[in-house]
C-alpha cells in the first residue's frame, strides 16, 4: 500500500497579546495520505513562541524551524510506518483552502 507523506499547516490561538487579544499563529504537522484516500495527522510543531517583557506577552516567530522540524519528521516515515497511533483526520476540505497548504 503506497502512503503520501506530507507537512501541513492550520492555524492555532497562541494566547493573548498585550492587548488582550489572540494571537492567531501557523503550526505544522505531519499528514499520511493513503491509496484510498485516508488521511492520518501527526505531530504539532507550533510557529510561534511566546515571551514577556515589560509591556506584556510578545511572540516570535518560528515558523520557518517549526515547519524544517516537521519536514524532517515526515522524510523519517517509511511504507512500512505503524499508523495506529497516528490521528485519524477529515480536514482534506479545510487544508485545502489555506493559504500555506501545498500538497503537491
Amino acid at each position: 500500500m503506497e502512503i503520501v507523506f506530507y507537512v501541513g499547516c492550520e492555524l492555532y490561538s497562541a494566547g493573548l497579546d498585550a492587548e488582550g487579544q489572540d494571537y492567531v499563529a501557523e503550526a505544522f504537522f505531519v499528514g499520511a495520505e493513503l491509496e484510498d484516500g485516508t488521511r492520518f495527522r501527526k505531530g504539532f510543531f507550533a510557529g510561534a513562541e511566546k515571551g514577556h517583557n515589560e509591556d506584556g506577552p510578545f511572540y516570535i516567530d518560528v515558523r520557518e524551524a517549526a515547519e524544517a522540524a516537521a519536514e524532517a519528521l515526515a522524510a523519517s516515515f517509511g511504507s512500512d510506518v505503524d499508523l495506529s497511533d497516528w490521528a485519524e483526520s477529515d480536514f482534506v476540505d479545510r487544508l485545502s483552502s489555506l493559504e500555506c497548504y501545498d500538497n503537491s
